[in-house]
């Protein structure tokens, strides 16, 4: 027998992982024994492995081998996602070259196109994490978009509908105009063009103020639909409130301070986090995409706008209020002393 002069590690690797496959190694079928699952986090169809998926994938078999290794049936469920706009930008570019309008196709039609350019291209990264030595049940192998997820996707969504926990609303979304649907801030990228602001002034007419509320402090608004789909969306920002703001509201609603606060209040036609009514005081915890310029001017405006109605604001953000709330109670307490009454 001929010994190699140097060591090749592809060689061992395919013939190792080849003889773990065959002798179904990885394979797990139900028994008595205890059961240790991982779903792998699916990576995109259209990609290929990067350092994270390296990273995130070996911390995975580290788990599922040591499982096997103490006795426990281990499984390590692998699979792709379909990566829904990634994927349809590909289609609907190689349709272009062959002269073809996806808008001239039926749904069943460009799925059809959508499944042959996955077929095709889809099974990279699955190779690629063979490669890697994962000892995943490749007998399992699962991708979002076939029958079964398919169907337990939509029984989900009906599921979610009927409890009334899926709704629509009036959002401002990242609009692509070429796949005509709506992005996450994740899939935009950005860049800085100069254009004109605009400011519009609107007239308001506090008569017009829902029956009942023209007496209260500041709830006037311009008219009573837009008083109604504010108080809507003002409901629906403190269903989704964040850990910061429900930490602060607590704290808030004490009455610790000597005065009542009010939460997601209208003012006018803006909608603010926090208010201290009688003493003109608002409170506005910023995320961390206020950190970005376009939002930061749009809070510059919407801070301007409340002074000029006679409001001091004070705006914190999520990190501040969760490292330090006695600090930002503290600052606000200093506020409200200083602080006169409407009108004053």
């Amino acid at each position: 027998m001929e010994i190699p002069s140097k060591y090749n590690p592809a060689e061992v690797e395919d013939k190792w992982y080849k003889y773990w496959m065959e002798n179904k190694y990885f394979h797990s079928t139900p028994d008595e024994r205890e059961p240790y699952t991982i779903v792998i986090p699916p990576p995109n169809v259209t990609g290929v492995l990067h350092m994270g998926h390296m990273l995130n994938n070996t911390i995975q078999d580290i788990l599922v081998r040591r499982a096997r290794m103490t006795g426990k049936n281990a499984c390590w469920v692998p699979g792709t996602d379909h990566a829904s706009i990634a994927t349809e930008a590909k289609v609907v570019d190689k349709l272009r070259k062959a002269g073809i309008d996806k808008y001239d196709l039926s749904r069943e039609d460009f799925l059809k196109h959508v499944w042959e350019w996955t077929d095709k291209h889809g099974g990279i990264i699955l190779e690629q994490l063979k490669k890697l030595g994962a000892s995943c049940d490749w007998d399992r192998t699962a991708f979002t978009m076939d029958e079964p997820r398919s169907k337990s996707v939509i029984k989900v969504f009906v599921d979610l509908y009927t409890k009334g926990l899926v709704y629509r609303g009036v959002r401002m979304v990242n609009w692509d105009p070429a796949a005509k649907t709506a992005l996450s801030d994740e899939e935009v990228v950005y860049r800085e063009v100069k254009s004109k602001l605009y400011y519009l002034k609107y007239k308001l007419a506090p008569s017009d103020s829902p029956e009942g509320e023209e007496k209260k402090p500041r709830y006037q608004t311009a008219r009573k639909s837009e008083y109604e789909l504010l108080k809507k969306n003002a409901k629906e920002l403190r269903r989704f409130s964040t850990e910061a703001e429900s930490a602060l509201w607590e704290m808030l609603r004490s009455n610790k301070l000597g005065e009542k606060f009010r939460r997601q209040h209208i003012l006018n036609n803006i909608i603010v986090d926090f208010v201290c009514l009688s003493k003109s005081l608002v409170i506005e915890v910023d995320g961390g995409y206020h950190n970005k310029p376009e939002i930061q001017e749009l809070d510059n405006l919407k801070t301007n706008i409340l002074n000029e109605l006679g409001y001091k604001v004070i705006r914190v953000t999520n990190d501040e209020v969760l490292a330090n709330t006695d600090g930002v109670i503290e600052t606000i307490k200093g506020a409200l002393l200083n602080s006169p009454p409407p009108g004053e």
